[in-house]
């Protein structure tokens, strides 16, 4: 069969796998479909390799005629690749490069004999096979082991079809580490079965698909009197009115690979199959597709938006019928445009919103998209509506609570702490629980009085009867009930608790507060997580004896801190603990004055000391005009006034601005948040660095839009991401967030 012309080689083997066994590796791969292929050379190293070629590559000495060997005589871990070769010794592309470690003891040894190597079709041929505990038998020699896990080692061959068949097995041991292969050659004599080729035109490409097939078949008894069936997709059904060499072009609608198959019998039932494998990539075109786009793709306040859905398609063959549009996201196509694929609609506040396109094609079938669509802006929702006399919303603290935002504020008339809780977790889109906590509160709510302590919210506040420092906390995540609550005094000293910021320190709630009376910055700490007994508030300590205002407790590289401003000299001051937990007196010996007199800083510090970047940041604002300045530490512990930088944020003479402000941190960046009391509107400035330690840095100043006269107190953090800020205007509660 050599043909001295054919310089066309056969293509590569695919699907190459190895498995260790006992003095070897088990290789098995998939075999070419093409008729000319003599057998498969197998190349191994113990190095890595790309040509089968180069030095130090080996070869079995022999073409291996089935697609599974055991490579033997080996120790080390070995690389395989394999050629497919032809009848005119052209050698395929190698396939990848496999490799694996033998395992260690000895190869199995099996020997297959057979009491006749020749017989007519469906005579008896036995077959015995020994050496090992179980064998896999493929008995026709197709390549499929048809018995598996044998214990017996005799079976009879397949004789059905005429020809050589070549059946083969495999032993192995109990454990299956111990593997050996066996074959032999078999004549069956007889009426011979058909030869059956063929080839499709293209083999791959986008859906849809057009595949025009051919198929040859030749038998030496029946000539041409053959029947033929194609099976296009694979499936294992073939299809009707297809008896013919040359059907009609088959159209691939859907991505895939398959396994299309070419079947040809004889007059006594002999077949013959062969196999092409089609690669259709792209979209489904046996399903509509539903499409759309959104121009602007996102919006501002009262946003008119163009939806355009004429990128959608029907199935092959079919129309749409109809658009229809889901505008409000409750999963319900409420709008029917008809065969319009052209919308327009009108979103007029901020926030996320889903729109939805199904299309609907004359086969019935339908298809979905939808896009969550984003109106960038503020967005404001009425927390707690109160009057001119209780001031509902002073003092807003806000925090995150068991995933949604929540508010502590107190009413002045009476005086009563108030916890309100989102229903969603932006805080816009349901109504916020109210709940009256009935505590006697008065400075309730410095900017860090609201905390999330081991998963349960907790408030620090001030009994404005027994002017005591009190700390409750829920019982439950939410603390939308009155039961969840429990109240503990944490510092009976007259006169104290004032402006309290609660925090977290080395695991346990801790408050750093003003006592009054004494004109001093204090700190407490719990010695448990929760802190719900008194006796858990026995570690209490003076942190400045100076008259010390506004303080901001946080955890700064693993120690507690405070940021407070002294009056006395309009100074910003920054004192660390040198433990861990600050719980001795001694631990706070050390203040730091950031900046002096000379700038005249009013309401300087209690604006959200934070660590940003490794290093200590926050915000304070210049007495005389009312700046706002952002500073950060040039080291992660500051000694003194030089080891801070101070960069100018906002305002100018006799325009006020920062006060009540608050530094987060959004996207690892440092954000603030503050009231602007010229433009009587709440100001928020972000930096486009890291540090923020640049005044180019914080060119990103802005004020909300929203109409909120006098908003102030008001409180900023960063909720779920996003800008936001509490605040009291018009005797009541808000909220607002920036989409």
């Amino acid at each position: 069969q050599y043909d001295p012309a054919d310089a066309s080689a056969p293509a590569a083997p695919s699907g190459l796998a190895v498995a260790p066994v006992n003095g070897g590796l088990e290789l098995t791969w998939s075999p070419v479909l093409e008729n000319d292929v003599a057998g498969y050379a197998i190349h191994f190293s113990e190095r890595s390799f790309i040509n089968p070629q180069s030095a130090g590559v080996r070869s079995v000495p022999y073409l291996e005629g089935s697609t599974r060997h055991i490579l033997t005589g080996i120790s080390e871990i070995t690389f395989v690749r394999i050629t497919a070769v032809d009848f005119s010794s052209n050698g395929s592309a190698p396939t990848e490069l496999v490799s694996a470690l033998p395992l260690a003891g000895d190869a199995a040894a099996i020997e297959l004999t057979t009491d006749t190597v020749s017989t007519s079709v469906n005579g008896t041929v036995n077959l015995s096979a020994s050496g090992a505990d179980s064998y896999d038998w493929d008995l026709d020699g197709d390549g499929v082991f048809e018995v598996t896990d044998d214990a017996t080692g005799s079976h009879s061959a397949d004789t059905s079809a005429t020809g050589i068949i070549r059946p083969r097995v495999r032993a192995s041991d109990t454990g299956g580490t111990s593997v050996a292969l066996g074959g032999l050659s078999l004549i069956i004599t007889g009426k011979t079965r058909p030869v059956a080729s063929a080839v499709a035109d293209p083999q791959s490409g986008s859906t849809p698909l057009a595949v025009t097939y051919s198929g040859f078949a030749e038998d030496i008894e029946d000539g041409e009197a053959l029947t033929y069936a194609w099976d296009f997709d694979g499936d294992g059904i073939y299809e009707p009115d297809t008896d013919t060499t040359n059907p009609a072009a088959h159209t691939f609608l859907s991505p895939g690979l398959f396994n299309s198959r070419f079947y040809v019998e004889d007059t006594e039932e002999a077949w013959s199959v062969a196999s092409l494998a089609i690669l259709a990539t792209g979209e489904d075109h046996s399903q509509p597709l539903a499409s759309f786009s959104a121009d602007p793709p996102e919006g501002s306040y009262n946003t008119d938006i163009s939806l355009d859905a004429s990128g959608s398609r029907a199935a092959q063959g079919e129309t749409i019928t109809q658009y229809a549009w889901d505008l409000d996201g409750d999963g319900t196509f409420e709008t029917d445009a008809g065969t319009d694929p052209l919308h327009e609609l009108n979103i007029p506040e901020p926030g996320y919103y889903d729109i939805g396109l199904r299309v609907t094609d004359s086969g019935g079938q339908q298809a979905t998209v939808d896009i969550t669509y984003t109106v960038h802006g503020w967005r404001t929702k009425l927390v707690q509506a109160g009057t001119v006399d209780d001031k509902t919303g002073y003092f807003p603290s806000l925090a995150v609570v068991a995933g949604q935002p929540a508010i502590v504020h107190y009413t002045i008339d009476p005086y009563n702490v108030i916890f309100s809780r989102a229903g969603d977790p932006l805080g816009v889109e349901e109504d916020w629980t109210i709940l009256n906590l009935a505590f006697q509160g008065s400075f309730v709510c410095n900017q860090d009085s609201l905390s999330e302590i081991n998963g349960n919210p907790a408030i620090a506040f001030t009994d404005v009867t027994s002017l005591d420092l009190l700390y409750a906390r829920s019982s439950s995540s939410t603390g939308e009930l009155l039961t969840d609550w429990t109240t503990v005094t944490v510092d009976f000293a007259d006169d104290v608790g004032y402006n309290p910021s609660l925090a977290v320190i080395d695991g346990n709630p801790a408050i750093a507060y003003e006592d009054m009376t004494n004109k001093s910055l204090k700190y407490a700490r719990s010695t448990s997580s929760n802190g719900m007994s008194p006796l858990d508030w026995t570690q209490i300590v003076t942190v400045d004896t100076d008259y010390a205002k506004y303080p901001s407790l946080a955890e700064i590289n693993g120690r507690p801190a405070v940021s407070y401003s002294e009056i006395d000299i309009d100074a910003v001051k920054y004192a660390r603990s040198s433990s861990t937990d600050g719980a001795l007196p001694g631990d706070w010996a050390d203040h730091v004055v950031m900046d002096s007199a000379d700038s005249q800083i009013s309401y300087a510090a209690g604006l959200g000391l934070r660590e940003i970047s490794g290093r200590p940041c926050l915000t304070y604002v210049e007495g005389v005009n009312g700046r706002l300045f952002f500073a950060r530490a040039l080291q992660a512990e500051p000694g003194n006034f030089n080891d801070w930088n101070s960069v100018y944020i906002d305002g100018e003479l006799n325009h006020r601005v920062g006060f009540y402000g608050n530094l987060s941190v959004l996207d690892g960046k440092p954000i603030i948040g503050y009231l602007d009391n010229e433009l009587d509107a709440l100001g928020l400035a972000r930096s486009s660095t890291l540090q923020g330690n640049h005044p180019s840095a914080w060119n990103d100043v802005s004020v909300t839009e929203f109409d909120a006269p006098n908003p102030a107190p008001c409180n900023f953090a960063v909720i779920n991401g996003h800008p936001a800020f509490a605040f009291s205007t018009s005797f009541s509660a808000w909220y607002a967030i920036l989409f």
